[in-house]
């Protein structure tokens, strides 16, 4: 008994705690997020606009950033697929973000380095994200794109073989990465491309024309 107490005791301060540093957002921060909106929308419009073009050397990168050869036969008519997919995914994206209101969206306070977080309904921004020096980065321009992924609706996810957030690194997508264009065994390689293909920092790095080639 006094153990499930002590439990209840702790759940209602957190909940207190969460409460506490949680709020709507102010006028300057919602101005921002609207012009972030903006951003985000210009850019997986970009995306979208690569995808249709099969000759492109943005649709061959982001091919590639997915585990595919968009030069080779095979992988070309499968990543075709996937790219029709990934258009409607992100036109879908692009529809909620912009019909999301001031009320979708809150400000939260964090110790930590994230900026921004994805509920069932909600989005919220840490203190980190209205920072004057991070307006600059790639903060404004993939991150509110980022936290709809998340969504139910799309249900976009980082979670890998123990890893919370696989993918905030590059460096471990890049290896990922090369597990789908490279591992002979179709097991590893259909999982690889299964996890790249709804991984959100995946999507990030293809608007923002990164790629994983070594």
């Amino acid at each position: 008994m006094f153990v499930l107490l002590k439990w209840l005791s702790s759940l209602f301060r957190s909940s207190l705690f969460c409460a506490k540093h949680r709020r709507k957002l102010s006028d300057k921060e919602w101005d921002t997020v609207q012009k972030d909106i903006k951003t985000n929308t210009k850019n997986a419009k970009n995306m979208i606009e690569a995808l249709k073009d099969p000759t492109s050397a943005d649709y061959k990168r982001i091919a590639y950033n997915y585990g595919y050869n968009a030069s080779m036969d095979m992988d070309a008519e499968a990543f075709a697929s996937v790219a029709e997919s990934l258009s409607k995914d992100l036109e879908g994206m692009v529809s909620k973000m912009n019909s999301m209101g001031r009320d979708d969206f809150y400000h939260y306070k964090t110790g930590g380095s994230d900026f921004a977080e994805a509920g069932s309904t909600q989005i919220g921004f840490s203190n980190n994200y209205f920072k004057s020096n991070l307006r600059y980065g790639d903060v404004p321009q993939t991150t509110i794109i980022h936290e709809v992924s998340h969504l139910p609706s799309f249900d976009y996810g980082h979670v890998h073989n123990g890893d919370t957030s696989f993918g905030s690194r590059i460096k471990d997508i890049k290896v990922l990465n090369s597990v789908a264009h490279r591992s002979f065994s179709p097991r590893e390689r259909v999982s690889a491309i299964s996890h790249l293909r709804h991984n959100p920092y995946v999507l990030e790095h293809s608007m923002m024309g990164k790629n994983y080639v070594d």
